[in-house]
């Protein structure tokens, strides 16, 4: 047994530290996450609003190395597509996400959806292209949710030292 004063109260301390740590994370996390998903949800959103379906050919696949803190580095790729708008434009833009090597070529063609406003702003037509955004806007709510959680717990945590 501890027989110092204030003992008791040693554990509990511990805890609050815990949770208001693991609360602003999730509250910072979530912010971000949120913020950012729901700015592509209104670039996707704007972009299937005003789209119109193309079919682009890819004309390079950019290499990129991603470090990783665990494991190999990872190297993605990136297709450039050019593509001909409605107006009869020739664009050039690079298709949003990343790929391993085997699922592009170059010559390969590939159905998109560009933004009659901004024809820069390019999406993969395809479904998972159009939801990804969501995933990203529903993690970031959920981390808030965490976040708010555990902040709520620290303070019941600390009303109850006080006890």
């Amino acid at each position: 047994m501890t027989s110092y004063p204030g003992a008791r109260h040693r554990g509990r301390l511990t805890w609050l530290k815990g949770f208001v740590i693991v609360s602003l994370a999730g509250l910072f996390l979530g912010g971000v996450l949120t913020v950012t998903g729901g700015q592509a949800v209104a670039r996707t959103n704007h972009a299937l609003d005003n789209g119109e379906v193309a079919v682009a050919t890819v004309v390079e696949v950019s290499e990129t190395i991603s470090h990783r803190r665990r494991g190999p580095d990872k190297t993605v790729y990136t297709p450039l597509v050019q593509y001909r708008t409605i107006d009869g434009d020739v664009e050039s833009a690079q298709l949003p996400g990343r790929a391993d090597s085997s699922e592009y070529t170059i010559g390969e063609t590939v159905e998109i959806i560009y933004d009659r406003t901004d024809p820069q702003n390019i999406l993969k037509n395809q479904a998972s292209a159009a939801q990804r955004p969501y995933f990203t806007l529903f993690t970031g709510i959920f981390a808030l949710c965490v976040g708010a959680g555990f902040g709520i717990g620290a303070l019941i945590v600390r009303s109850n030292r006080r006890r």
